[in-house]
């Protein structure tokens, strides 16, 4: 790996915040010998400080990708061929099943803005560093655009019966959590990562209200909670070992593969073929809300309004607690308020 000019100061570069003006010139790329990766490291990301980790993740992602598919020049010798090559390698690698054009696409969106940063300053680049004379053009491949997949309320209730089964989080009861998972990702949506890190402080029992804020767009939520969805929740507050407003609800670690196994194994004791993702039960939240009223699903998912009178004017809140009340609820949901009333 070339190594950073003597006159470099590193230290300086890392007291530079977001947004902060740039020399005119910046210093020579140590003869123009660093790659995209180097100079990503040493002069683009100290100055990204409110950018998130996830998103710093993509971006080192979409740079192993170039280094893979492309002969990872040097800057200084950085042409559209490059560009060209990673564009036909990605290609070959789809034509293949060995790539998905949604992960490539993912990637050119932010080897574009990685490399837009690096070209020069201009009325439509105000923060360009003049690294490199020019930004290649890197190209996004079509996608096809499936159709949605959506459970069916047969198909919750037998995944519903088979958490009894449930082995994991080591915990005496594993499945009363499975089903207190499965009813909040029908009933809100939320992403696997939000409800991961969703605490007892979100949950407003006398409001019957959910309250989060979106870890991938940082937009807050306020969700009305369904009866049947709230008998859950307090069914698991008086069992989990610690409800701290900030205790985590779902004692599940960051283990992916012990969490997808789990859950792929009870979707195969309850007879389901090709097993649901959690962005499957994100779908079929959204869809059952737009089947209630239309722009609804598109509310509760947390998208972002389309028009000036969405955006400034409508407030849904009401029509969003009359929809949950009439949300159609799996009947195996619906057996914890039977239980209450018949020990009431």
């Amino acid at each position: 790996m070339a190594s950073l000019p003597d006159s470099f100061d590193s230290a300086a570069v890392s007291r530079l915040r977001l947004f902060a003006p740039d020399p005119a010139h910046a210093a020579p790329l140590d003869g123009g010998r660093l790659t995209l990766r180097e100079v990503f490291e040493a002069r683009v990301l100290p100055r990204l400080i409110a950018i998130k980790r996830g998103t710093i993740a993509e971006y080192r992602a979409a740079i192993t990708a170039w280094e893979r598919l492309t002969a990872n020049p040097p800057l200084s010798q950085l042409t559209d061929d490059h560009a060209e090559q990673l564009r036909i390698g990605a290609a070959a690698q789809i034509d293949q099943a060995k790539l998905s054009p949604a992960t490539y696409n993912k990637w050119a969106r932010h080897l574009r803005a990685l490399l837009a940063r690096l070209a020069p300053r201009d009325t439509r680049n105000p923060r360009g560093l003049g690294l490199i004379p020019f930004a290649p053009l890197v190209e996004t491949l079509p996608e096809r655009l499936a159709e949605p997949r959506v459970a069916t309320r047969g198909e919750l209730s037998r995944i519903y019966q088979a958490c009894t089964a449930a082995t994991w989080p080591l915990i005496p009861d594993p499945g009363e959590v499975w089903r207190l998972w499965l009813v909040l990702s029908y009933n809100c949506g939320a992403r696997r990562s939000d409800l991961w890190g969703l605490t007892w402080g979100a949950i407003q029992e006398r409001e019957q209200l959910l309250t989060l804020r979106a870890e991938k767009t940082g937009k807050p939520l306020r969700l009305p909670l369904h009866p049947t969805l709230l008998a859950h929740l307090q069914s698991w507050r008086r069992s989990a070992p610690d409800a701290h407003p900030a205790t985590k609800i779902f004692p599940f670690t960051q283990s992916h593969r012990h969490f997808y196994g789990q859950l792929y194994r009870l979707q195969s004791l309850a007879g389901i073929g090709a097993p649901l993702t959690p962005q499957d039960l994100r779908h079929t939240c959204g869809s059952a809300f737009d089947d209630l009223a239309p722009g609804l699903g598109a509310i509760v998912l947390g998208h972002a309004p389309k028009g000036v009178f969405e955006k400034y004017y409508r407030n849904a809140s009401r029509r969003l607690r009359k929809a949950v009340r009439r949300l159609p609820q799996p009947k195996a949901f619906l057996r914890i308020l039977a239980d209450r009333k018949s020990v009431v």
